[in-house]
């Protein structure tokens, strides 16, 4: 949850994603935009377990894909936070 959340953090503040879809496809992006703001990227990358260097050379790979899969296994649903996890991973493929 905490790299999903950094990445997308990250994309935002570079602008590299798409607003087009973003307006035409999906609901309460003002809701998340705020909570992600309210999220120190410090500790983001702290609980995710990578450096600053680490989070921008995936934004660099992630923002210049033509495409991309996102896959988790059944763990991440599989704690008290499951639900907010999943959520940060959809909100991140949502935003490409």
């Amino acid at each position: 949850m905490a790299l999903a959340n950094a990445l997308l953090k990250l994309l935002i503040e570079r602008d590299a994603i798409d607003q087009h879809f973003i307006d035409a496809h999906t609901t309460g992006w003002p809701d998340l935009l705020e909570h992600l703001a309210s999220l120190d990227l410090n500790v983001l990358l702290a609980d995710a377990g990578i450096d600053a260097a680490t989070l921008e050379a995936l934004a660099d790979l992630y923002a210049n894909a033509r495409g991309s899969i996102l896959i988790w296994s059944m763990g991440i649903t599989q704690h008290s936070y499951g639900g907010d996890a999943v959520s940060a991973v959809l909100n991140l493929g949502l935003a490409m």
